[in-house]
């Protein structure tokens, strides 16, 4: 049973984030749907009059649903040479990360971080692993695996789990698996 100091820190936590991107991006932004695991409260009200957007309850995560072309939008660019000595410095600070032993766990983790946001390719999954596309395909050859099927099987597993939801929308789960329509997911589903 979920405690209601859980639920506030979903609330409080979505809320934050939303409006942080007001503050400092975009005041008219607003998500396209807000999903929270509890279930709905009394008066749903004031919390889709903060959101500006439909909440949905009883949802498998907490997360905020945005438009692609928001997820893709510049909306400010910062001084390169500042970003540069802003990252050494927090990389000095919490030290470099311990290296990830298996590269199929860590391009897995990359894939499931980026579907449905972006294009799952082998040089996006490389650059955020600091791997040169060869190593990254030599290294998950290496492990039995391969990006392709990686990515099959992080979409398989969360097409089930969205699709266990009630009443799915096959163009909405389409789009968080990173389809370009519904008809490509139907066909890659019925494989």
């Amino acid at each position: 049973m979920e405690t209601s100091g859980r639920r506030q820190d979903a609330e409080f936590s979505l809320s934050s984030l939303t409006q942080m991107i007001r503050d400092n991006f975009s005041s008219r932004f607003a998500p396209l749907e807000v999903h929270l695991e509890h279930p709905a409260p009394e008066d749903p009200q004031p919390l889709e009059r903060m959101f500006r957007a439909l909440v949905r309850y009883l949802k498998p995560i907490n997360r905020l649903i945005i438009a692609r072309p928001d997820a893709h939008r510049v909306f400010r660019h910062e001084e390169q040479g500042l970003l540069a000595t802003l990252e050494r410095h927090v990389r000095d600070l919490i030290g470099e990360a311990t290296p990830v032993l298996n590269t199929t766990s860590a391009a897995r983790a990359v894939i499931d971080a980026h579907l449905g946001l972006t294009a799952i390719t082998l040089d996006r999954v490389a650059a955020a692993l600091h791997l040169g596309p060869r190593t990254l395909q030599r290294r998950l050859a290496a492990e039995g695996t391969s990006l392709r099927a990686l990515l099959d099987q992080v979409r398989h597993a969360r097409a089930t789990r969205l699709l266990a939801q009630p009443g799915p929308q096959v163009g909405l789960v389409a789009q968080l698996l990173g389809y370009t329509d519904p008809t490509a997911f139907r066909q890659a589903w019925r494989g």
